[in-house]
């Protein structure tokens, strides 16, 4: 392999040719990459080995840890193995961001968001903001999909969010407010009485006002968006339900309690 010899060249401190062929070899890596021809598997074939023998060699596993990334196989063990010994030598937000899909993949999600975390702050120092955006994202997701965490969900979406606005970057907000539209669709915060089952439908108003948005600020969920706004709002308090209860439904507003907190329109 080509790559694999130019990478063993430039590791050989007794070839006077080592600093040429590791030009050569970071060349010959962003071509591969940028050509298309990375296939996830030739790269692990190729690369497999490199890892093992460098567990130590900080500079080599960042550079195949990055080519991972850049060709999008942070699927791969390989990828896993570069990224968790990096991170035990130096964490970097590559590193700690491969340990985090590493962990959630075993399904370790609490160890995921602990990662992500590290990702976070690592990232903000290096004021890589897109990249701030895209953990966060994960982080809520997991919170989310996973932990069943809505609360933390949100506050991981929120993070997202104002990071994207921060950019004035509007595409990846709407996948965030979907995220918190199906957090407070899962949440049920009133009683099983038969009070309690038609005050728990309220929260539809305020799940379908986060889908509204999504779609609003960011089009490319627009079709997601709308499909979760006619099926969620098939739940809401009918009329008959609200003129049972005519002391929680007497305006033209509710407020949504518990950990949600937000008012809404009734509809």
């Amino acid at each position: 392999m080509c790559i694999r010899a130019l990478g063993d060249q430039a590791a050989d401190a007794s070839n006077k040719n080592a600093e040429i062929a590791g030009k050569q070899k970071d060349y010959v890596d962003n071509i591969f990459a940028i050509s298309g021809a990375a296939d996830c598997s030739k790269l692990d074939e190729i690369y497999g080995a490199v890892v093992k023998e460098n567990l130590t060699n900080l500079d080599m596993l960042q550079k195949i840890a990055k080519l991972y990334k850049r060709v999008r196989c942070t699927e791969s063990e390989v990828y896993f193995a570069a990224c968790e010994a990096a991170h035990k030598l130096q964490p970097t937000q590559e590193s700690a961001a491969g340990c985090a899909s590493m962990a959630a993949k075993k399904g370790d999600y609490e160890a995921a968001i602990n990662y992500y975390d590290q990702a976070i702050k690592l990232a903000m120092v290096e004021d890589a903001l897109e990249d701030v955006a895209d953990y966060q994202y994960n982080a809520a997701f997991y919170c989310y999909n996973n932990l069943k965490k809505y609360a933390e969900a949100r506050k991981y979406a929120q993070a997202s969010i104002a990071t994207l606005s921060g950019l004035g970057q509007n595409k990846g907000q709407g996948r965030c407010y979907i995220i918190i539209g199906m957090c407070y669709a899962a949440t049920r915060l009133y009683g099983n009485d038969a009070k309690g089952a038609i005050l728990n439908k309220t929260v539809y108003w305020a799940a379908v006002d986060k889908f509204y948005k999504a779609k609003q600020v960011d089009p490319s969920v627009e079709a997601q968006a709308s499909e979760f706004i006619s099926t969620y709002s098939r739940y809401f308090p009918t009329k008959e339900e609200r003129f049972d209860l005519p002391n929680e439904f007497s305006g033209s507003t509710y407020f949504v309690g518990g950990w949600i907190g937000e008012t809404t329109n009734i509809r």
